[in-house]
C-alpha cells in the first residue's frame, strides 16, 4: 500500500485495510481480517457476484424416495 500513489492511497477502497493493519501492528491480533481487508483494496471496492448456479450439477434424491407405505 504504501509504494501506491499518494491519491490512491487516499482512497476510499484501501481505508478499512489501512485501518486493521494500523491496529495489529499496535496490538497485535488477527491477521486474517487485514487480509481480506487488503484483498478489498486489491479489486478496487468491487464486491465479488455471487457464481451462477450450474444447471448439469446432478439434483438430489430428496423428496423422490418411495416410501414403504406408499409400495
Amino acid at each position: 500500500m504504501t509504494s501506491l500513489p499518494r491519491a490512491e492511497q487516499n482512497a476510499e477502497h484501501w481505508r478499512p485495510a489501512a485501518t486493521l493493519l494500523g491496529i495489529i501492528g499496535e496490538n497485535g491480533g488477527c491477521v486474517v481480517f487485514a487480509r481480506l481487508a487488503v484483498m478489498y483494496g486489491l479489486r478496487k471496492g468491487a464486491q465479488p457476484e455471487p457464481p451462477e448456479p450450474d444447471p448439469s450439477k446432478k439434483t438430489t434424491h430428496w423428496g423422490k424416495r418411495k416410501l414403504k407405505r406408499d409400495a
